[in-house]
């Protein structure tokens, strides 16, 4: 019985030491990207920071449902009709259009990602628009500055000081 025990252990002894040996040979980590855009080689053109402008605008799209249903639904604006189950969606809505909301409501959530991922996308360009020099990059700095004061309002008129 000691000798089944003693190879056991031998054996579990080189199932760890083996990794440990194969491993310690992997010490070049470098990578050569060939598809990442960085910023010292994409901010070149005028073309290009207006490209950099998308993100920042498309923002606004995922802004209009969550604004929506939490500023339209929850008032007499807008009224979403339930009828059955499949329109009730759980009593989202009429917990919406009562003002019963709590953690599960996912608009809330919603609305709050929606804002900041547009500051977020905001503040990135700003960051990049600091490093480079173009033309026009007095107008495009007011831009993203004025769609970040929107994103900022949005959340300032939902959720209060933030």
């Amino acid at each position: 019985m000691t000798n089944y025990f003693r190879k056991a252990r031998r054996l579990a002894f080189v199932a760890m030491l083996a990794p440990a040996l194969l491993l310690g040979g992997c010490t070049d980590l470098g990578e050569e990207v060939f598809s990442g855009v960085e910023p010292e080689n994409f901010f070149q053109t005028e073309a290009e920071v207006t490209a950099a402008l998308v993100p920042v605008y498309a923002q606004l799209r995922a802004m209009l449902w969550a604004y929506h249903n939490l500023s339209q639904v929850s008032s007499d604006e807008t009224i979403v009709p339930t009828r059955g189950e499949d329109w009730a969606d759980g009593g989202r809505w009429l917990n919406m259009h009562r003002h019963n909301w709590d953690a599960n409501l996912p608009d809330l959530n919603d609305a709050w990602v929606a804002a900041y991922t547009g500051v977020a996308r905001a503040n990135a360009l700003l960051l990049n628009l600091e490093q480079i020099e173009i033309a026009n990059k007095a107008d495009i700095v007011a831009e993203v500055e004025t769609l970040r004061a929107f994103y900022y309002y949005q959340l300032l008129d939902l959720f209060g000081g933030v």
